[in-house]
């Protein structure tokens, strides 16, 4: 019996190249992309469409405002920030 079994190709949506850019978010886009390929699948990028221009400015103002608040820090990473998104 002759093994017909296809390989499935999975879309994988990143804002980074996962094929390329091993830094991008401490590589966590790459080694996600590579375990997925690791396990059989077929991995096609497709690329996260850029935000607009009201969010870039809401999350500049943002950031500004959590700098006011607590000083230096990660607002990304904040609440702050996790409500607004």
């Amino acid at each position: 019996m002759a093994n017909n079994k296809q390989q499935m190709t999975i879309g994988y949506l990143s804002p980074t190249n996962p094929f390329t850019d091993r830094k991008g978010w401490s590589g966590t886009y790459f080694s996600t992309r590579q375990a997925i390929e690791d396990v059989g699948f077929k991995i096609e990028w497709v690329p996260s469409e850029e935000t607009g221009t009201f969010f870039k400015i809401e999350h500049r103002v943002l950031k500004m405002v959590h700098c006011l608040i607590y000083g230096r820090g990660i607002f990304d990473n904040s609440t702050m920030s996790s409500v607004v998104s």
